[in-house]
């Protein structure tokens, strides 16, 4: 004897235990959606956090430089009326701007020092 799949019309307890099932699956279904967008956002933010990686560390390669803290200490030019900001690993200055009137105050009445090609600049300085 042989067997077939064919169509059979289903009893009313089959036709309602045949609906639960689908209502579950359609739970079900809708879950495994929603953890699945919830896996690749993940997924696109590990990624995301690797590309940046690999974009510093090109910019670091290529430029032969990157960012690291360096101590900063800021000499006052009294005569110019200047804060200067300077690197204590180069000695190079970074940046400067106007004194206030309170460090005028204070650092405009000292003794200076006379500093060849530095005359008018204070010699003391103050940690940034």
């Amino acid at each position: 004897m042989n067997t077939r799949m064919l169509p059979v019309r289903l009893t009313s307890e089959e036709l309602r235990e045949r609906g639960a099932e689908l209502a579950g699956d359609v739970t079900k279904l809708r879950t495994k959606e929603e953890e699945a967008k919830e896996e690749a956002k993940a997924r696109k933010k590990e990624i995301d956090k690797v590309k940046g990686r690999v974009i510093d560390l090109a910019r670091v390669v290529s430029e032969k430089r990157e960012d690291r803290p360096v101590e900063v200490i800021e000499r006052f030019d009294v005569v110019g009326r200047l804060v200067l900001e300077i690197r204590t690993d180069t000695g190079e200055q970074i940046g400067s701007r106007p004194m206030t009137p309170a460090e005028f105050a204070e650092h405009g009445q000292r003794t200076l020092e006379f500093v060849p090609g530095g005359a008018g600049i204070e010699l003391t300085t103050k940690a940034v």
